[in-house]
């Protein structure tokens, strides 16, 4: 897999191109909706 992925303490996030179109897709798994924005703004 190509692209970036980034682990927390409570989830991580995963940047990396689509291959279907000509986008970057993010992907977020975490444990709350503040840990989630919390990675979402990093």
């Amino acid at each position: 897999m190509q692209g970036l992925r980034v682990e927390y303490a409570d989830g991580s996030g995963l940047a990396r191109p689509s291959n279907t179109a000509p986008v970057i897709v993010l992907r977020f798994e975490v444990n709350s909706e503040n840990g989630l924005q919390r990675i979402k703004d990093d």
